[in-house]
């Protein structure tokens, strides 16, 4: 079967024309005869077009006899059930997606369905380039232009600390400007990041925000001033809709943390280099992003940097190459990425199309900021 595109007021005949005119420039078999149920406007025209591509003597007509009325009523019938099916598919997937947000508004007992959730998650190595994300789903799917990071600035390993500040940033950003606030808040962890999370939003008065910690382990719900977790029946759909957020959160974080630390490595190679101060620092950081593509880098992809001279281009490859090993071809050309800073997080933008994405981008999205 096939999916038309067709406009309101196109007859029957006008696109079964358009079909029979597609379909067979492409067919490699032309039958002798071709039933369809109305004639079509181009249809003489169609029969010499077929003749002279496909070399064909070929006859559209209309069905005569019964027999023929018959077979042409079964395919309108097939075409009518496999429209309906799709149609179906669709509005199930509508429908489950409405019917979780429910799901969850019922069993977690929420004034108002979950219509727009927004969660947080937190990647440190034992409280060293600590970072935040915070994801948004509208209904029950990612709203990826909504999602936001921030490079926490709490000193030492306090995860509590840590939700408590990126949620008070996060939610003073958006007051300040006027951004939908969520109808649920989800934070990954159990008592000690809810109060922690809870005592931020309290300060930035949305205390009346619903709030809510999923677990990891047990993917056991907690409550602000409840001490033991609610859980959800598996497989629920309410259930479900959480741990795909959470899921969603976490990989945000991890992706946004690993990209940090691949920058902190690349800044601690480059420091070491003779004539690398802040501005060419920087500027490499910028370019390449990672050692890995610093040190797979010729000196020519390395001098086309700006404010890099010849010279410098040439300490730099062959400090990577004495301490790496690596020997690219003579001119391989490396894509580079840009990793922009600003003073309330990184905003990522890739360089070139073949360089590994910064982040994950299953589709294009639109371009993320920072809360």
């Amino acid at each position: 079967h096939f999916q038309l595109s067709a406009q309101l007021g196109d007859s029957l005949a006008d696109v079964l024309n358009a079909f029979v005119n597609q379909y067979y420039l492409r067919a490699d078999f032309v039958p002798p005869e071709i039933l369809v149920p109305v004639r079509l406007q181009d249809q003489d025209n169609l029969v010499a077009w077929l003749r002279e591509k496909k070399r064909v003597e070929t006859l559209i007509r209309t069905p005569q006899g019964e027999d023929e009325a018959k077979l042409v009523r079964m395919c309108q019938r097939n075409a009518e059930l496999v429209l309906e099916e799709m149609k179906l598919q669709r509005l199930s997937s509508e429908e489950y997606v409405a019917k979780s947000v429910e799901a969850l508004q019922r069993d977690l007992r929420l004034p108002r369905p979950p219509k727009r959730i927004e969660a947080f998650d937190i990647s440190n190595i034992q409280g060293k380039q600590a970072t935040a994300s915070v994801v948004c789903f509208v209904n029950g799917r990612p709203h990826k232009s909504d999602y936001r990071k921030l490079r926490i600035r709490t000193p030492g390993p306090d995860d509590f600390a840590m939700m408590a500040e990126a949620v008070e940033r996060h939610y003073k950003r958006a007051l300040n400007e006027k951004r939908p606030l969520p109808d649920l808040i989800l934070i990954d962890g159990g008592k000690g990041q809810i109060s922690a999370a809870l005592s931020a939003l309290e300060k930035v008065g949305l205390k009346d925000i619903p709030l809510i910690g999923l677990a990891k382990r047990l993917d056991e719900v907690y409550f602000p001033g409840v001490s033991d977790p609610q859980n959800l029946p598996k497989g629920s759909p309410s259930l479900r809709l959480l741990q795909r957020v959470r899921d969603e959160s976490h990989r945000f974080a991890v992706t946004y943390h690993r990209l940090l630390r691949s920058k902190k490595a690349l800044e601690s190679e480059l420091r070491e280099i003779p004539g690398i101060g802040e501005k060419r620092l920087r500027s490499l950081l910028n370019a390449f992003g990672s050692v890995r593509n610093l040190a797979e880098a010729s000196v020519d992809d390395i001098e086309q940097v700006p404010g890099i001279p010849k010279s410098v281009a040439e300490r730099v490859w062959e400090h990577f190459h004495r301490q790496k090993s690596v020997s690219p071809a003579p001119g391989k050309k490396v894509p580079r990425q840009r990793a922009d800073f600003s003073e309330d997080g990184v905003t990522v933008s890739t360089g070139s199309a073949q360089a590994e994405p910064a982040l994950e981008t299953s589709q294009p999205e639109p371009q993320q900021s920072q809360a």
